[in-house]
């Protein structure tokens, strides 16, 4: 009764029945289902890393009186970096060079004494109580020289590290230290990372992988240098999310390079294989996994699909669609099943 008399009260009013009005058709883009080859050249995103960058720590301490040399300078292996004072090392050398003398005389002086024990042990002026004491005598002194040896060359390499020096060849890329600041033992005093010694890291679909890869690879930076790297190691993990394996390569030139740059690489597969593919903007994720929306006589149908690896910006579909299915690109977001919609771009 009461929808009854609403909808007299609305027709005396001369508006609409509203309970009958349907929301207009949503806009949206769609797309084909196609065959894609997989084994094709595919080109991805790598990036430069050097193969050796990081702190660098002094192996002594003291007071910084030379260096540390300015961010961005190019050194060699073996270049000084900065210089230490090296006061407290010049000391300790001094120190540990007298104890050596005086064990150098302490074992000459127990040598001596062991030699005339001997000799008195014929004429029975010793016993042999006083020649094992002066045998004992002799060792301790020898063990004492040892030692004091190598306090020594201890002492000595100590003096050597007041020169901070460049472990590898590379650039200064920071200062942790500065003019006349004190430096403990392992303090980091500059940081470096190396230009000479450069690899390509990047993620390749497992797929590509798994078929195998070619022994060399092409590479090109983002300034137009390019050349070509040869695969040194595949890693044998892989990330579940992206379904990649990290591949390591070592250009055949560093030209052009920049350590942590981007670099695109193009990577062929072994074995070509056709698979149907859905652009990267027609997956809707969800709780219960990926779906796609189907235009179907202007309705949005969903579908749970099963995806393969990515292809640009494809995605191979292993499961739920057939080639030539129209799947929405744009305006998916937001669709219910059975939503009303239109699609010029189809035609």
């Amino acid at each position: 009764m009461f929808a009854r008399s609403l909808a007299l009260t609305l027709c005396i009013a001369g508006l609409p029945f509203a309970a009958t009005a349907q929301p207009p058709a949503a806009l949206v883009q769609v797309d084909p289902v196609r065959l894609e080859t997989t084994g094709q050249a595919v080109r991805l995103v790598g990036q430069v890393v050097p193969n050796h960058a990081g702190n660098i720590a002094a192996r002594t301490l003291g007071v910084v009186v030379d260096g540390p040399l300015p961010i961005g300078t190019t050194v060699r292996q073996g270049d000084v970096i900065l210089t230490l004072d090296g006061l407290t090392q010049a000391a300790n050398f001094a120190e540990a060079t007298a104890a050596l003398t005086q064990a150098q005389t302490e074992l000459t002086l127990a040598e001596s004494q062991l030699q005339r024990a001997r000799k008195l042990e014929s004429t029975r002026a010793v016993d042999q109580a006083t020649i094992d004491q002066r045998a004992q005598e002799a060792l301790s002194a020898k063990a004492r020289l040892d030692k004091a040896r190598v306090d020594l060359e201890r002492a000595r390499t100590d003096r050597s590290y007041v020169t901070v020096k460049a472990p590898f060849d590379g650039v200064i890329t920071a200062q942790q230290t500065n003019l006349g600041a004190w430096v403990n033992r392992g303090d980091t005093v500059v940081q470096m990372v190396s230009t000479a010694q450069l690899w390509i890291e990047l993620g390749v679909p497992s797929n590509i992988a798994r078929d195998g890869l070619p022994d060399t690879l092409n590479w090109e930076s983002d300034n137009g240098a390019h050349g070509t790297a040869s695969i040194f190691a595949l890693l044998p993990s892989e990330n579940p999310q992206a379904r990649t394996r990290t591949l390591r390569a070592q250009p055949n030139t560093v030209d052009g390079l920049l350590p942590y740059a981007p670099v695109t690489v193009e990577v062929r597969a072994a074995r070509e294989e056709v698979q149907l593919s859905v652009h990267k903007d027609a997956i809707v994720r969800t709780l219960d996994g990926p779906i796609v929306y189907l235009a179907v006589d202007g309705q949005a149908q969903p579908r749970p699909v099963k995806l393969g690896t990515a292809i640009g910006s494809r995605i191979v579909v292993t499961e739920g669609l057939s080639e030539g299915d129209l799947v929405v690109v744009r305006g998916n977001e937001r669709l219910r099943p059975g939503q009303a919609i239109r699609y010029p771009n189809a035609g």
